[in-house]
């Protein structure tokens, strides 16, 4: 996951209701289930007859919960940031959260810090249950206190710093939450991640603006393709109005749908992955920027096959107009012999993020590899050892030279110059 939400024209590949549930003409149930803790709400729901979107309205006010005892948490406790300054952020502790005894007892709770990573302390309490064990969680926060987490199946919401987390029902499956100002999207999935992976079910993106209080309004906006279940989609969003999408698995087509909008997600087509096909699975993490001038680039990882043992196919695919058409600009491919044009690490594909049209960051599961040419050429960086967790690390950056890249129960990583990173203890 990546995160550059406070950086507008950088991006890269994640509500307080009390709802009765509704349903659009997708398939995909709109709602909210109660929370854990009191609130005091007033509610009013609208349901829309249209094929395109399911638009619920809320006015909610939060009775916060008792704050849990604060606990100092060490950076490598931490599994997924977010920073929308150069000296503050938010974050989940890890799942094993060594800093909290027994073993057993592993509660996932919000951390903050006012000094740029160098030191955290948990925020009010505990996630659900369900969410302590999720592998695939992502956070999109507007400030401190407002904003939201989904555990790859479930979305809840906070104003108030994590003193209450509000569900949020949208589907049955809610992933892939992003915030850009004050635009929040969520892709929804119409089928339970324990439903057989060979139905095909209805997907959709949410949208919302968010506020002080949350997100009174969700629209769910149908998507002109269908997933299966435990589809772990990447969303690139350049801005506000524009957003690309991949990751929603379909088993019986050969190529993997690559969604585009730039009405702000109202409407989504369907351009198709280009490395879908052939040597490549699917496509994997996806990037994006804009600069002053209008254009957009973007860029994609295809995911392929391969022996395993670090030697997995890779490719890199680049857009300079929006999609429409694609190059191959750097590939590692598989059987013997072995090519690797572009230098491309080796090891499963994480995140990839692009913070200017030449400077691009590529996570593999070992490594952390930039490119100064727009994803060319590669170089691997010595002093940031991932240890098998790049694939599940986290990027955030609030300006191109300004970012965090954390690996959950490996460490925490710095840079305050775009090419230099250092590991933050405590």
């Amino acid at each position: 996951m990546i995160t550059v939400h406070k950086l507008v024209g950088i991006v890269i590949v994640t509500p307080v209701l009390l709802l009765a549930g509704c349903r659009d003409t997708s398939g995909l149930t709109v709602g909210v289930d109660s929370p854990g803790t009191p609130s005091a709400t007033v509610v009013t729901s609208t349901t829309t007859t249209t094929t395109t979107a399911t638009t619920t309205t809320t006015t909610t006010v939060a009775v916060s919960a008792a704050s849990e005892p604060e606990i100092a948490v060490a950076p490598s406790d931490l599994q997924v940031i977010d920073f929308f300054s150069r000296a503050t952020g938010v974050a989940l502790t890890d799942s094993a959260f060594a800093s909290v005894p027994p073993a057993s007892h592993r509660p996932m709770r919000l951390a903050i810090t006012t000094d740029g990573g160098e030191h955290w302390r948990t925020e009010g309490v505990a996630l659900p249950r369900s969410f302590w064990r999720a592998a695939t969680a992502t956070i999109a926060f507007e400030s401190a206190k407002v904003g939201f987490v989904d555990s790859g199946v479930a979305l809840v919401g906070t104003v108030d710093g994590g003193l209450q987390w509000n569900p949020i029902r949208l589907g049955d499956e809610v992933t892939e939450v992003s915030l850009v100002g004050s635009s929040a999207w969520a892709v929804v999935i119409g089928c339970p991640a324990t439903a057989p992976t060979t139905p095909h079910c209805p997907a959709a993106v949410a949208s919302a603006e968010v506020g002080l209080h949350g997100a009174g309004t969700w629209q769910v906006h149908s998507l002109a393709v269908r997933a299966i279940p435990g589809s772990q989609p990447t969303m690139a969003r350049p801005s506000a109005a524009v957003g690309v999408l991949t990751g929603l698995l379909w088993p019986d087509d050969k190529r993997n749908p690559l969604l585009v909008t730039e009405d702000g997600g109202t409407v989504w087509r369907n351009d198709g992955a280009p490395c879908a096909s052939g040597d490549w699975t699917g496509p994997g993490a996806v990037a994006a920027v804009s600069s002053t001038l209008g254009k957009s680039d973007w860029w994609l990882v295809c995911g392929g096959g391969g022996p395993g043992m670090g030697m997995e196919t890779k490719a890199i695919e680049r857009s300079g107009n929006r999609g429409a058409t694609w190059t191959q600009i750097a590939a590692f491919t598989s059987p013997s012999p072995y090519r690797n044009r572009g230098n491309l690490p080796t090891g499963d594909a994480g995140p990839l993020a692009a913070t200017s049209p030449l400077r691009l960051w590529f996570l593999t599961a070992n490594y952390l590899s930039t490119s100064s040419d727009g994803g060319r050429q590669w170089t691997t960086l010595p002093g940031v050892a991932l240890h098998g967790g790049g694939e599940f690390a986290t990027l955030s950056f609030v300006e191109p030279s300004h970012g965090w890249l954390v690996a959950p129960g490996v460490g925490l990583w710095r840079t305050v110059n775009g090419s230099r990173w250092t590991q933050l203890k405590g």
